[in-house]
């Protein structure tokens, strides 16, 4: 476990290729499937006041402008 832990937080150029492309995907997953939920959701029926999903399609706006896309 300790040896795990170093090479996680004091990682060589090889484990830091392999832990960026890990970080990288899980990134492009999470603006694939966020725009696509906003892409399909775009156009339901509103509930009103604190719409649940409204308030989803706002958090993944948020993303979007926060990681600059």
């Amino acid at each position: 476990m300790t040896r795990f832990l170093r090479q996680l937080f004091c990682p060589n150029d090889s484990n830091r290729r392999i832990f960026s492309g890990v970080l990288a995907a899980f990134l492009l997953a999470a603006l694939f499937f966020s725009s696509a939920f906003v892409a399909a959701e775009a156009d339901h029926d509103c509930s009103g006041h604190d719409c649940p999903i409204c308030l989803e399609i706002q958090n993944c706006v948020a993303n979007f402008q926060l990681l600059g896309s």
